[in-house]
């Protein structure tokens, strides 16, 4: 048995494999074969006899702790080791001992919308202007002081905004009076467990004696706290990652976790991980030259084992519409041709926002596409419709579920009957559901909306019963009995919502057959703690497109990054810290790794991004890469372009003047003119609405007009089209 687990490991694999006492971290490039470390090294453990109940892996993905759980079932089937993500892992732990610190066992699990729905609750009650502080700004707030675990009380004493503050402490209030939880109590409410409760810290301490935490770059203040707390008095932790890898500070991890480990556990192993099985050399070396300009991070040098295949291609468009057009014929040629499926194919970009004019293009092409960066599948209305009717059967007191509930479809129960209801529970220390009969009984209310609220009542009360049964029949009786199938049938796009529901109990029914201990608590668990990644279609019919976040722990034979410039990777915001910077370096490193044979990056000279029509600058990124920029031969109508980006920036036609003195393209030529008849020579001085004095340094053609491009004091250097520069000579 030994021999199948070591044989197929390197040398550095092994020895991080082999490794049994005392702390271990293995810092690992991408494509080095990571999981393969984790999941042989379990393997060994029980190989040494080990209890599998002893055992304990914690990632950050469902995709990733799957995968996982297959490859050591492949090693040694029926293995019993429990893997799972930090949040699944918190959810077990509250559900066992929660009550402990007072949180409900059966809580519910609130998401980023429940969220900001019951913060918009509580600043109503706190009378807060809503014009005036936006909820969904509140909840990131509170959400970051969560990840940076702290609790209402201490982030009163360092708050900037008092009203915040306030709304904090009572949104946790209402939260407690809900039976609830939302995704950053998960971890935050294990962390106070462990830190107020020794003897469950302790028990569960000794309990889990060797621990494996995945992506540790990627861990934020309260996950390094639990860690921490569960490797205090047997310190078999094991961690992996890679500081290059660090691409989440924006939600709170800290890329220092990794960095101070062999301070944290001054007796750990380092085993580094720099054999890469994925990309190519001509790949890597571009990853390697471009990371290298990072300070924060632990030194590495990738070495592929792979021929050098390709080189990575870089080229610039003059528009975002003659990029997206080029990425989607190419896919279709090479798909058509024979030589990829679509699924070889992912697209990856800095924003979401940037995705809209490539897929025109793509379905222009007639290319089959997946976006993994849209609407989640358990954020869409009528899937959370049918999972607020399933929370309210485990916790009665989630007034949130029984709201959405209770509207959905509408059965003439409206906001005045919902007030009073809410009067009366308040009155009595109940939930809305709870409180129904004393309504009833008061003849507060009469007529269909009491013959309503009788009827939900004793509907719950019958699916109550079926809580601990299997989930998928649930579902049906409650979507037929609450009259929700044949409502939301006949509303807008109401098939397709009805194949959603459907593919809902699909989902339940593998839950049924694949659970071990079942029930609706379970499924409602791990439906809150599902990703879009999770759904994620690999059949081969499409290609995947998505934002370079999400792109993190997958790979593909060809990928496009496209839109490289400045303002869009690095992003605008990021470009004024040197932590920030250092952080969209990293994201775009993640891309480049995410490539196994092929690499295209591009960027174009002008963007309709947002509403505004601009010239762009190519990312400063992209010098670091060491590789050529091709300058391709665009077909589309020079003039046409021109037009139609003086009509995308809502100006009036371009006028005639700066046009290309010399013919050849990027040919730098002696002078251009702008709308206002200034000309502009190399070393001419001139001024700039926005940007200040700044120096000529080139003028060059750029198809039928002339680009200015001057150096700024502060802004640094922009380039012009001249008939568009706003720039004024200085004597």
């Amino acid at each position: 048995m030994r021999n199948k687990i070591l044989e197929p490991l390197t040398e550095s694999q092994r020895e991080a494999v082999t490794h049994v006492e005392g702390p271990l971290l293995v810092v690992a490039g991408p494509g080095s074969g990571k999981t393969r470390v984790i999941t042989h090294r379990i393997a060994y453990l029980l190989d040494l006899g080990v209890p599998p109940q002893h055992i304990l892996g914690i990632t950050f993905t469902n995709k990733a702790a799957n995968e996982m759980a297959e490859r050591v079932g492949r090693l040694v089937p029926r293995h019993g080791v429990w893997l799972g993500t930090f949040h699944k892992f918190c959810v077990r732990v509250l559900r066992r001992y929660g009550e402990r610190i007072g949180v409900d066992p059966n809580f519910v699990i609130y998401d980023t919308k429940d969220r900001t729905d019951l913060i918009r609750s509580v600043m109503e009650d706190l009378r807060i202007d809503r014009a005036s502080l936006d909820p969904r700004r509140v909840e990131s707030i509170i959400s970051r002081a969560k990840n940076e675990n702290c609790m209402p009380k201490a982030f009163a004493k360092r708050a900037d905004n008092d009203l915040v503050a306030r709304i904090y402490e009572r949104y946790q209030e209402r939260l407690l009076e809900l039976g609830a939880l939302d995704f950053d109590d998960l971890l935050l409410q294990t962390a106070r467990l462990l830190s107020d409760d020794e003897e469950v810290r302790a028990a569960l301490d000794q309990h889990f004696a060797f621990i494996m935490v995945d992506e540790y770059q990627d861990t934020n203040a309260v996950q390094y706290q639990i860690v921490r707390l569960l490797s205090r008095d047997v310190p078999n932790l094991c961690v992996t990652g890679d500081p290059d890898q660090s691409i989440y500070g924006w939600r709170g991890a800290n890329i220092r976790n990794i960095l101070r480990f062999e301070k944290d556990y001054p007796s750990c192993r380092i085993v580094r991980l720099e054999e890469n099985f994925r990309s190519t050399s001509s790949i890597l070396e571009v990853a390697d030259r471009l990371i290298a300009n990072n300070t924060l991070r632990k030194e590495k040098r990738l070495r592929s084992t792979r021929p050098p295949g390709a080189p990575v291609r870089l080229r610039a468009f003059e528009t975002e519409l003659e990029e997206a057009a080029a990425i989607a014929q190419e896919i279709r040629q090479q798909v058509r041709s024979g030589q990829r499926s679509y699924a070889d194919f992912a697209i990856f970009c800095r924003v979401s926002a940037l995705t809209r004019t490539l897929e025109n293009a793509l379905r222009h092409a007639g290319v089959p596409y997946q976006i993994l960066s849209g609407v989640a599948f358990y954020e869409r209305a009528e899937i959370k419709d049918v999972l607020a009717y399933l929370r309210l059967l485990i916790n009665p007191r989630d007034d949130l579920s029984f709201q959405r509930a209770i509207k959905s479809p509408p059965r003439g129960v409206g906001d005045t009957t919902l007030q009073r209801l809410a009067q009366v529970a308040r009155a009595h220390g109940l939930g809305l559901l709870e409180a129904i009969p004393l309504l009833l009984d008061s003849g507060q209310v009469r007529g269909k909306a009491a013959t309503s609220l009788k009827r939900f009542g004793e509907l719950v009360g019958e699916w109550q019963k079926e809580v601990d049964g299997p989930v998928a029949p649930l579902i049906r009786r409650v979507i037929v009995e609450s009259g929700y199938a044949s409502w939301v049938e006949g509303t807008d796009r109401g098939q397709d919502r009805l194949e959603n529901i459907e593919e809902l109990i699909t989902a339940a029914q593998q839950f049924d057959v694949e659970s071990d201990s079942g029930g609706l608590a379970q499924f409602i668990a791990e439906s809150a703690l599902a990703t879009d990644l999770d759904r994620w279609d690999q059949d081969g019919s499409t290609v995947s497109v998505m934002t370079l976040h999400a792109a993190k722990g997958l790979e593909f034979p060809v990928v496009y990054i496209f839109g490289l410039e400045d303002g869009i990777l690095p992003h605008a915001r990021c470009v004024d810290s040197l932590e920030q910077l250092e952080e969209e370096r990293r994201l775009l490193f993640v891309g480049i790794t995410r490539a196994q044979e092929e690499l295209h990056l591009s960027y174009a000279r002008s963007r309709a991004f947002r509403g505004a029509f601009a010239l762009t600058h190519p990312s400063r990124f992209l010098p670091e890469l060491g590789i050529a920029v091709e300058e391709l031969e665009q077909e589309m109508d020079r003039a046409a372009w021109m037009d139609r980006s003086a009509a995308r920036s809502r100006g009036p036609a371009l006028p005639s003047v700066g046009r290309r003195r010399a013919s050849g393209r990027g040919r730098q030529v002696v002078s251009g003119s702008s709308s206002n008849g200034c000309e502009f020579q190399v070393g001419t001085w001139v001024r700039h609405p926005k940007h200040g004095v700044g120096r000529v340094t080139q003028v060059a053609d750029a198809g039928e007009f002339v680009k200015v491009t001057v150096r700024f004091d502060k802004a640094g250097t922009r380039s012009f089209l001249a008939p568009m520069a706003p720039l004024t000579p200085l004597d």
